[in-house]
């Protein structure tokens, strides 16, 4: 049971990490596309 909660655990900790590098990605993406424009 301690197994399955630490999994969880991660699993939400990797889902947070990547919705973060999704974001900062699209904030680079405006911004280059605002100055190549």
């Amino acid at each position: 049971m301690k197994y399955q909660q630490l999994e969880n655990l991660e699993s939400g900790w990797k889902w947070k990490y990547l919705v973060k590098k999704h974001r900062e990605g699209e904030l680079i993406t405006r911004y280059i596309e605002a100055s190549a424009a």
